[in-house]
């Protein structure tokens, strides 16, 4: 995260998505509280909801992309694959793009074990 902070300096605001894991939260040394006042509390840490993230919608639009744009593509530059991306991107929002129905269904019955 440092180096987050060293490559944006000039940011008068930086928002960090994380998850739930131990480590992205405060525990017993404020570590991030304590990180974000050496930079001048520019930070702000927002964490996905439990069981619900966005980011599976996320996911779900990145395997899209995957087989639908990148999987067979032969692409000559960085800037064509940036290109391509772009324009498929600008096609799905056009005439594909729909919200994706995720829900949590909650947790496989674990089997009883004899």
């Amino acid at each position: 995260m440092d180096g987050v902070a060293e490559h944006h300096q000039a940011a008068k605001r930086i928002i960090v998505i994380w998850d739930n894991l131990n480590k992205h939260h405060d525990g017993a040394q404020a570590r991030w509280s304590e990180f974000n006042k050496r930079y001048g509390g520019k930070f702000e840490f927002l964490y996905t909801p439990l069981h619900a993230s966005w980011v599976n919608q996320v996911e779900i639009f990145f395997s899209i992309v995957n087989r639908r744009c990148l999987r067979h593509g032969d692409f000559r530059s960085e800037e064509d694959l940036k290109s391509r991306l772009l324009a498929f991107i600008e096609y799905w929002n056009r005439f594909e793009g729909h919200a994706f129905n995720w829900t949590f269904r909650g947790y496989p019955m674990q089997e009883a074990t004899a």
